[in-house]
């Protein structure tokens, strides 16, 4: 089975080699992974956030959003306090 999206992928024609995974997937994900054109310049990696052995998991991907709210919080509120120091 096809386990990273090159492996669909027929970068040479610029196609997708939906054949492969077709099987596992309804007619609606076919659509939608069809519609994107193919990038021929770039690598495939994964982009899961993994935990620290490397696994992905539920919790994993809850951090990541967590650790990314709180990113958001801090920008916010600096931006707030220069805004306050800036008017003082």
């Amino acid at each position: 089975m096809a386990k990273l999206v090159a492996d669909i992928m027929n970068k040479r024609e610029g196609r997708w080699n939906i054949s492969l995974i077709e099987q596992w997937i309804s007619e609606q994900e076919t659509q939608a992974i069809m519609r994107p054109p193919i990038c021929k310049t770039k690598e495939d990696k994964l982009v899961r956030p993994r935990n620290i052995v490397g696994n992905y998991s539920v919790k994993s991907g809850y951090n990541m959003l967590r650790t990314e709210k709180v990113k958001k919080e801090q920008l916010s509120l600096n931006s707030s306090l220069y805004k306050m120091d800036k008017n003082i």
